[in-house]
Formats: structure tokens, sequence, C-alpha cells
């Protein structure tokens, strides 16, 4: 394993994988997802669902829904490969849809043709060996937009939303309007406050609505959003301000310092005195 980055609903590893002779594995999982994507085939693997899909090669970018069995077999020599299992139950923002892998044809899973997915997988692959500034952030916004693009791909079921109060996220002209509403809720210089909450009221939208538009439009859940929110807004007062820290992290919604000091290193790689003595000594 070359690297790997996880959270609450979501795995990823990336595999240099040095075969030296043929073997067989079974995936299973009654809770979990399983996508792969195979950077560099050196050799070609084979797979079937024993009781719906006979052995057949498969291709660069794989998905195996949950509740189903997949028997691999490979034969000697080399891969690398990037691998992802996600539990749609634990991703913010789509607990509440109804992911009816079920309903799914098992014979599209073997081989993905899609570009589009292909460079997310790859872009997960390099944050999970390369983490870096909001890697956390990065890795679950881009695996809860992958898990709603796997499932807009392969499901059917005209319910796949959990109501059709949503309906209007897909199909709607006002996205921009309200993305650009929310921005500039942002950026007013008062202090206001960007709990996910009020984001959604300023939109007019319920919180797993706008959660669900952010997805689509920028790959950020609103959790996530709103969190990236407080940060910029706390790097702005801290580059610009001398108040106490503390003042700050209440301004910009933290509920202590504590939570306002871990956020700022989690993401930034230094505490926010830090950061106010490196950008206000050069400005």
């Amino acid at each position: 394993m070359t690297g790997m980055i996880a959270d609450g609903g979501f795995e990823v590893q990336t595999n240099e994988l040095r075969l030296p002779q043929p073997g067989n594995g079974i995936y299973q999982s009654s809770t979990h997802c399983f996508l792969e994507y195979v950077e560099l085939p050196e050799t070609t693997i084979n797979a079937s669902y024993p009781e719906a899909v006979t052995e057949r090669p498969v291709g660069k970018l794989i998905f195996v829904p949950r509740g189903m069995t997949l028997r691999w077999h490979w034969p000697a020599g080399q891969q690398r490969a990037v691998a992802l299992a996600f539990d749609t139950n634990r991703l913010a923002g789509l607990a509440a849809l109804d992911f009816d892998w079920n309903s799914i044809n098992l014979d599209d899973t073997f081989n993905i043709d899609s570009p589009y997915l292909e460079s997310m997988m790859a872009t997960l692959s390099d944050e999970a060996c390369s983490p870096g500034y909001g890697s956390a952030i990065k890795a679950s916004s881009l695996v809860t937009l992958l898990a709603l693009e796997l499932g807009r791909k392969f499901i059917s079921n005209p319910h796949f939303l959990a109501d059709n109060s949503d309906q209007e996220i897909w199909n709607s002209d006002n996205d921009a309007q309200k993305l650009q509403q929310l921005r500039a809720y942002i950026a007013r210089e008062e202090d206001i406050d960007l709990s996910p909450q009020r984001l959604a009221e300023v939109c007019r939208m319920s919180p797993r609505s706008l959660s669900l538009l952010l997805v689509k439009n920028v790959g950020m859940t609103l959790r996530s959003y709103a969190a990236v929110a407080r940060l910029e807004r706390a790097k702005l007062l801290l580059a610009q301000e001398d108040g106490l820290v503390k003042q700050v992290a209440y301004r910009c919604g933290f509920k202590g310092t504590a939570a306002f000091g871990a956020a700022f290193r989690k993401a930034l790689g230094m505490t926010p005195q830090e950061y106010r003595q490196r950008h206000q000594s050069c400005s």
C-alpha cells in the first residue's frame, strides 16, 4: 500500500500490486460499495458475480454494489490501482437518498467508460499518497460526488430522490442564482452566522437540498462548505485585525478556542496565532 485516506463513511487505498503467481479473491460487503480504478494495468483480471454474471475480463474502472459478491481471478504480474470503499448511509448529504443498488444491471459494472470518474479516482489517489491542505475535506467531498454520480449512472429507480421536494435541484435554472446568493452572503463584511442551518435559510432551502446542490455544483457538502467559509472568514480577521484569537473564534462561529485551533491546524498546519504573525508581518 502506497497511500491511504479514510473517514467515517469511506476508505481510499492506493496499491502497487506485485503478483508473483495467479490467485483468487472475493469482495463482499453488506454495507459498503467498492470502486476500483486500475491506473497501470499490466495484466488482465477476470471477475464474476457467481449467481448473476459469468466470468469475464474487467476494465480500468469496476464497480461492486453493496450486497453483491464478486469473485476475482488474477494472473501473475503487476498493477497500480486505487480502491475506494464507501457507505452511502454515512456520507453527509446522501443518507436520505434511496440508492437501490439491487436494481442495476451488473453487466455494466465490469468496465465503466467514464473519464470523469477516472479523473476523480486519480485525484483521490493523489490525496491519499500526498495529503496536503484540506485533504480530508477534499477527499470526503470527492467521495460524496463519486457516489452520487454512480447512483445517477446506474440507478433507474424514479424514486432515487427521497421525496419530490428536492427534484428542482437537478433540473432547475436557479442553481447559479442560489450559489451567487450564498457567496454574496458569505462575502459580507459584518459578522454573520455561517452555520449550515443559516446558509440554508439564506438560500430558502432545506439543509439537505442545499447540500445536494453544493455537491452537484462544487463537489462539497453543505457541512464542508460552511467549515471552509468559517475558516476563510477567520483568516481574513486574523490578518487584518488585532483582537483576541478567542474573539475571532466566536465571531466565526466556533464554540471555543480549542475547536478553533484544532480546525485551523488540521486545515493549514499552523495555529491561528502563527497564521496571524506570519500574515500581519507581511502586510
